[in-house]
């Protein structure tokens, strides 16, 4: 399987392993870098903030690495038309086997960044148009 470094800044190149992944950089570099370095300009050029870039770059991996699937078997538990869990004749949970098809990433990746909190993405819990921020 590919392995992907992402790197956050051009600075950060310097903790690539180009002899083992394949390197894209998500931010405009200020000069040249390394050849074997993946720049995406559309991506790389964005003024959108970085938790926003990264399903770009993902989508741009994926079109790359395309994910692989198999079936797998997995036990479920059995229920009614209600949702209500069935159980047999000795009170345990009645089961059952199904095959689900699982997917996979074409490529194992790694995000390099100064900061976690760079890739977080934070969620209003109401319409974020409806917040009036008072500044005091």
């Amino acid at each position: 399987m590919t392995r992907v470094q992402i790197v956050e800044y051009e600075s950060l190149l310097k903790y690539a392993d180009y002899e083992n992944c394949e390197v894209w950089l998500l931010n405009t570099p200020r000069g040249e870098v390394d050849e074997r370095c993946i720049v995406v300009k559309e991506i790389t050029d964005s003024t959108l903030p970085n938790r926003e870039k990264f399903p770009a770059i993902m989508t741009e991996l994926i079109e790359r690495h395309p994910s692989t699937s198999h079936l797998e078997t997995v036990s479920v538990e059995e229920s009614d038309d209600n949702g209500n869990t069935l159980f047999d004749e000795n009170g345990n949970v009645r089961m059952h086997e199904v095959e689900m098809e699982v997917a996979e990433l074409g490529f194992d990746y790694e995000v390099i960044t100064r900061s976690k909190d760079n890739f977080s993405v934070s969620m209003y819990i109401c319409d974020e148009q409806k917040i009036r921020e008072v500044k005091i």
